[in-house]
């Protein structure tokens, strides 16, 4: 019986490359592989390494012994149907066209289509395990996941166990951010410390003191805890003391009504608001917060721009359903932009494509931009 194959032990990425080479053709049916000394040089792992990989793709039937230490191929390797020539995309629903994962899909479209790629764009939130597994069978030539690390959307531990059997299987595979990547797989990432540091930094510049942190209640992740790293080294730097940060359930915004999702949110802001302690600066997790909490700082008596200043995060304010309930706009947000995202995704892709048998992950943070209003 083989051994476990986790998908980043030596073995593992020894199986999957040969494997890799045996599918595209870089080993082809009848060729005799080079000896174990030379192909544990090139895959940079020890021979007994590869002699156990061998030893697991002779038992799948992919080689053959023939004599001694002789191996040749023996898989009759299928034609390439139009999904082993095509890239998928796998993307939340595309609920709301004003949302940043939007521009991270076009940007992975704008750049794949440069290369000459087949695209197919999955809905997550749709998958069944069945459907992933045939996926993972049928081998797509590469598969970028956008914006995935979002719970309520999608089933982050379906999609991370696809993403497994698709590494292991020699496909490569690029995210969005280090949540679903993990640090085994080729990934793009926002700079969320470097973000939340320069928001503190702007309220800190207009005097503010008080400056309260908004995350989502039971929603921890990598990126909270890295805006959360950027928000206490600019209170630090400035001689404040961090406040704790405020968590919130996430509410989902009755039917797009302003008035109503602020009462929802008055009983958990309101105490903030008011007293000897109350807050002058607030750092709401997205854009989408900051219109509630602008209401919800108005029925406490106080005015945002003036007794407080708020911002926003993700630069889609414009397009929020609540701008056009009310004035009010962020003092700030910070732009991911997700477009040059979506173009760095296709391209770590291409590039990983092209250098298939480096086992180290490639890696691209791209920087916030602080957006005024």
């Amino acid at each position: 019986m083989a051994e476990p194959l986790y998908a980043d032990s030596p073995r593992s990425r020894a199986v999957r490359l040969l494997r890799e080479w045996i599918n595209t053709g870089v080993l082809p049916n009848g060729e005799q592989l080079p000896s174990e000394r030379a192909l544990a040089n090139k895959l940079g792992v020890p021979r007994t390494t590869v002699n156990r990989a061998l030893a697991e793709l002779q038992a799948a039937g992919l080689i053959e012994a023939v004599s001694g230490r002789t191996r040749i191929v023996v898989a009759d390797t299928p034609p390439r149907g139009l999904l082993a020539r095509s890239t998928v995309i796998l993307a939340p629903p595309h609920e709301d066209p004003h949302t940043p994962t939007n521009g991270m899909v076009e940007g992975c479209l704008s750049e794949l289509r440069a290369h000459d790629h087949h695209v197919l764009i999955l809905n997550a939130r749709d998958l069944e395990s069945d459907d992933l597994a045939s996926l993972a069978a049928e081998g797509p030539r590469g598969v970028i996941t956008v914006d995935l690390a979002l719970g309520r959307r999608t089933n982050p531990e379906l999609i991370t166990s696809l993403l497994e059997q698709l590494h292991t299987a020699g496909i490569p595979v690029c995210c969005y951010g280090a949540e679903m990547a993990a640090d085994r797989f080729d990934h793009v990432d926002h700079d969320h410390e470097a973000g939340a540091y320069a928001l503190t930094q702007l309220l800190i510049t207009r005097g503010r003191r008080r400056i309260l942190q908004h995350f989502v209640a039971g929603r921890t992740m990598v990126w909270t805890t890295q805006r959360r790293a950027g928000y206490e080294r600019a209170m630090r730097e400035a001689s404040l003391e961090p406040l704790a940060p405020f968590e919130m359930p996430d509410f989902e915004s009755p039917d797009g009504n302003l008035d109503a999702q602020a009462r929802q949110e008055t009983g958990f802001l309101y105490p903030h608001l008011t007293g000897a302690e109350a807050i002058d600066g607030l750092l709401c997790l997205t854009d989408i917060y900051t219109f509630s909490a602008a209401a919800v700082c108005q029925l406490a008596g106080r005015e945002p721009g003036v007794d407080l200043d708020i911002v926003g995060y993700d630069n889609y304010y414009q397009g929020a359903a609540e701008r056009y309930q009310s004035s009010f706009r962020p003092l700030a947000t910070i732009d991911r932009q997700t477009g040059a995202s979506g173009h760095s995704l296709a391209r770590l892709l291409v590039k990983r494509l092209a250098q298939p048998h480096d086992p180290s992950p490639l890696i691209e943070a791209l920087a916030p931009k602080l957006i005024q209003p």
